[in-house]
């Protein structure tokens, strides 16, 4: 089965089960969005809409599946959205993101408009309370050549390591690599790396497709490290698969087609030891980015190589570098004075 198709399916079946104890509208609701909205979209959506509605069944004792959304006021979902600016923790409670309160606030709205265009509802009540504007101040870590290098150098360690045990230690190392090498040398999103199949690699011509985020394909040429580290993880996949029906480049250690949070998972794992700090696969994906632009200067060369339709959006990727900015702003100053 095709990757895509089969997270879609998976994330199908997580939104009929969260839908079964809902109100119809909501029923409605998804198959409305499912129309122009991606699977994982609609998934996030469904998830934090019902996060609502099960706080606001508790806080006014009335079944879920009995909710009239017609009563619901702007006073009653302010404060949830006022309650979802902490969460608990591990480590006790914690603010949560600007973004997750804006996302929260956007998926209310866009299902309170789709009840008053169904005429469920007079008024869109979350019209009456103001978006979230601030903006998190994150401070990203932005990895280099030599950052990779070490998790490279430190997997390689491993799988040498390894080679002589008698388990399959060292091949699960080989995906590893693998993997790492594939956001290196492709910058493509942790998704579209979990839904590779295996026919979707050609090694005549080079090139990998992978259907990406809005359904589109993308086309990636393997360079020839790449390709070397490809087919040596490709041959140990084969070897612990044996006869198994699977068309997965990437599998778990339960041999089934890898996800996101193991990737995450891996990713973390070694950039933690090699680094000292723990990084997401999306950090990678930066990386690629700003090792692109560093070495051309060409920032359509890059949006191109991220696959962005907007350039704005590629900007958001490169690294801020302070320090060379005020060494020029300074030298600018001393030529003109």
């Amino acid at each position: 089965m095709q990757g895509r198709l089969e997270n879609q399916i998976k994330a199908e079946n997580k939104i009929k089960q969260l839908l079964k104890d809902m109100p119809h509208e909501v029923n409605e609701y998804y198959i409305n969005i499912s129309a122009s909205k991606e699977f994982r979209s609609c998934l996030g959506y469904i998830q934090k809409l019902k996060k609502f509605l099960v706080w606001y069944s508790k806080e006014n004792d009335v079944l879920l599946s009995k909710i009239d959304f017609s009563v619901i006021t702007d006073t009653q979902i302010a404060s949830y959205l006022k309650k979802c600016e902490k969460k608990k923790t591990n480590e006790g409670i914690e603010y949560t993101s600007f973004s997750y309160r804006k996302q929260v606030w956007s998926i209310l709205n866009s299902f309170f408009e789709f009840l008053e265009r169904k005429r469920k509802i007079v008024g869109n009540p979350v019209r009456q309370i103001e978006r979230p504007t601030n903006d998190d101040k994150v401070s990203h870590v932005f990895l280099n050549k030599s950052d990779l290098d070490k998790m490279i150098t430190l997997i390689n360690k491993e799988i040498e390591q390894n080679k002589n045990r008698k388990n399959n230690i060292d091949k699960w190392k080989k995906r590893d690599l693998a993997i790492l090498y594939m956001f290196i040398f492709t910058g493509m999103r942790e998704s579209a790396l979990c839904e590779i199949d295996v026919n979707k690699i050609n090694f005549n011509e080079n090139n990998i497709e992978v259907i990406d985020k809005e359904h589109k394909t993308n086309s990636y040429t393997i360079s020839p490290k790449l390709k070397e580290i490809l087919k040596m993880w490709i041959e140990c996949r084969n070897d612990i698969l044996k006869d198994a029906n699977n068309d997965a480049l990437f599998i778990s250690n339960q041999r089934k087609r890898i996800n996101q949070e193991t990737v995450r998972v891996i990713i973390r794992k070694y950039s933690e030891s090699a680094l000292g700090q723990a990084v997401s696969p999306h950090r990678l994906r930066a990386a690629y980015a700003n090792i692109i632009y560093n070495e051309t200067h060409d920032i359509e060369l890059t949006r191109r190589a991220m696959k962005h339709s907007n350039i704005s959006t590629t900007k958001r990727y490169l690294e801020d570098d302070e320090k060379e900015t005020n060494n020029k702003v300074a030298d600018i100053m001393n030529d003109i004075f």
